[in-house]
C-alpha cells in the first residue's frame, strides 16, 4: 500500500467501532471504487455520519499529530510536519462551502479491506453526485472512471438531487460534462490525470449516463 492508504487503514484502526460511521469520498474513494487506473490524489475525504464519529475522528487526528483547523461543515487535518497529505472532514449532510447546498449520501456504503482495516466508501451513486455537483475537470474524469465500472442508478441520482433541491446544481454539472465530452476535453483531461487516452468504452459507458440523467429531466 502506499503512505495515504496506509494512513487511511491506521485512522480506521484508530478510531475502531466509531469508524462504521465514516464514509470516504473524493479521489480516493473513487480509486478503491474502480482501481489502480484511477488518478492519483494527496487527500483523504471523509464524512461523518453522526457527530459522535466526526468527534471521534477529530481527537484522533490530533492524537496523530495533525493540525486541525475548520471551515463551516468542513474541517481540514493538516500534518504538523509540513507535507501535504490532508484529512479533510465533512458533517452529514455534506455542505458545499461556496453555495451552501446540502447533499446527503443516501447510497448503500460499499465495504473493502485496506491493510487490516474495513472502509466503509460512499456509494457509486452518491460520489457521482458529488462529481456532478463538483464538476472539475478531475470531477468529470472521476465520472468517467465511474461510469465505466459501476452500476450506477441514474434515478437515484435524480430522486437525490430532488430531495436535496439540487436539481439546477447537477443539471448543470451534466450540460458541462456532456459539452466535454463533445469537444474533446474531456478526452484531453483524461489523458492529464491518468496519464492515458480515455477508452473509447469509457467514453461510451458516460455517455450512456449522461443521456440517461437527461431523460431524467437533469
Amino acid at each position: 500500500m502506499d503512505d495515504l492508504l496506509d494512513e487511511l487503514a491506521g485512522l480506521h484502526a484508530a478510531l475502531g467501532a466509531a469508524s462504521t460511521d465514516l464514509r470516504l469520498i473524493g479521489g480516493l474513494a473513487v480509486r478503491l471504487h474502480v482501481g489502480e487506473e484511477a488518478r492519483r490524489t494527496g487527500d483523504i475525504d471523509l464524512v461523518a455520519m453522526t457527530e459522535e464519529a466526526r468527534d471521534a475522528l477529530l481527537g484522533t487526528l490530533t492524537a496523530r499529530g495533525y493540525l486541525v483547523g475548520t471551515t463551516g461543515q468542513w474541517w481540514r487535518a493538516a500534518p504538523a510536519d509540513g507535507s501535504r497529505r490532508f484529512v479533510d472532514v465533512a458533517s452529514h449532510p455534506v455542505v458545499d462551502v461556496r453555495t451552501f447546498d446540502r447533499v446527503h449520501l443516501r447510497g448503500t456504503p460499499r465495504q473493502v479491506s485496506v491493510g487490516a482495516a474495513r472502509v466503509q466508501l460512499a456509494a457509486a451513486t452518491d460520489l457521482a453526485l458529488l462529481k456532478l455537483m463538483a464538476c472539475r475537470d478531475q470531477d468529470l474524469v472521476d465520472l468517467l472512471l465511474l461510469a465505466a465500472s459501476s452500476a450506477m442508478d441514474v434515478r437515484e441520482i435524480a430522486r437525490s438531487a430532488e430531495r436535496d433541491d439540487i436539481e439546477r446544481r447537477v443539471a448543470g454539472g451534466a450540460v458541462r460534462a456532456r459539452h466535454e465530452l463533445a469537444r474533446g476535453g474531456l478526452a484531453a483531461a483524461a489523458h492529464q490525470a491518468l496519464g492515458r487516452a480515455a477508452r473509447d468504452e469509457e467514453l461510451r459507458a458516460l455517455t450512456a449516463v449522461l443521456r440517461a440523467l437527461e431523460q431524467e429531466g437533469l
